[in-house]
């Protein structure tokens, strides 16, 4: 997958460099395609269009799916950080019992509120773990994001790569 994107890129940076030095002797050099242009060319012409838009319109929906899933993923580490807190709290809780036990002797009312701190050590210590993967899961998903957005400017640069060959196999010298 990461071979072919690369391919892809060079591909795609090797065709807009190509685009870029046929026009350099051109006294009408145009950026961008305009729309009624290619309203001249016949639609079984634009194949290579339509199948560029539809990928472009693919790559925004990945980039809307990656914005979600980063904002879903910095909820979910809330939760995590708040779950976290509230397990300190009872960890603490089960300290403080622990100390009332040992100040009334009672061996028994000892050894329950020991076992009782041991399990909130271990949920304090899961809920830390917690908010390490949430962060970790964050990161992933951000690099994702970033990811799709540079998918998105390739597939930006393919249409506009694409509307041009339309234009120019139609004989349109602007």
């Amino acid at each position: 997958m990461v071979q072919a994107s690369w391919r892809r890129v060079l591909a795609v940076a090797l065709g807009v460099s190509v685009v870029g030095l046929s026009g350099c002797g051109s006294l009408n050099n145009h950026t961008q395609v305009e729309d009624s242009w290619l309203a001249r060319v016949p639609e079984e012409q634009l194949a290579d269009v339509r199948q560029a838009q539809a990928e472009r319109r693919q790559a925004i929906d990945e980039v809307t799916r990656a914005e979600v899933a980063v904002a879903d993923a910095e909820r979910a580490l809330t939760v995590a950080r708040r779950s976290e807190g509230a397990a300190k709290l009872r960890k603490e809780a089960q300290e403080a019992s622990l100390e009332a036990a040992r100040a009334t002797g009672q061996q028994a009312a000892i050894q329950q509120a020991q076992v009782q701190l041991q399990a909130a050590e271990v949920e304090h210590a899961a809920a830390r773990a917690q908010i390490d993967w949430r962060k970790e899961n964050l990161e992933a998903l951000k690099a994702q994001k970033k990811f799709r957005e540079k998918d998105l400017q390739l597939e930006d640069a393919e249409l506009s790569y694409a509307r041009y060959l339309a234009l120019k196999e139609h004989g349109d010298v602007r």
